[in-house]
């Protein structure tokens, strides 16, 4: 569906657009978080700093443990402080992992 794909892209928000828009609009104490795919991720992060958003939080989403990172969940503050990094795995074992599935249990209607 058209708004599903226009939600995965960047075609119609480029991320100093988004960058600016979170300068402009974000409290002080306020947070932004993103997900991005990994390219454009490493990128808003690289085009942050110098625009004084930091990023605090990365968690680097792999589909399996021995596959690259596909995804980052970044988290964006105007104050610098210590970044924590994780990394999650979609699957393991062949299932979704635990992980997962508690990030996205809110997102799920209850079966």
């Amino acid at each position: 569906d058209a708004t599903r794909s226009l939600g995965r892209h960047t075609a119609s928000l480029s991320p100093l657009e988004l960058l600016l828009a979170v300068q402009k609009w974000m409290s002080p104490e306020g947070r932004c978080c993103v997900i991005l795919p990994a390219q454009e991720g490493y990128r808003l992060c690289e085009l942050a700093v110098p625009m004084g958003l930091y990023w605090t939080k990365i968690v680097e989403v792999h589909a399996k443990s021995e596959k690259p990172v596909e995804r980052l969940l970044i988290q964006l503050e105007r104050t610098p402080y210590p970044i924590q990094r994780q990394k999650m795995f979609l699957h393991q074992d062949g299932q979704l992992s635990e992980a997962f599935k508690i990030l996205t249990r809110n997102f799920y209607l209850a079966g």
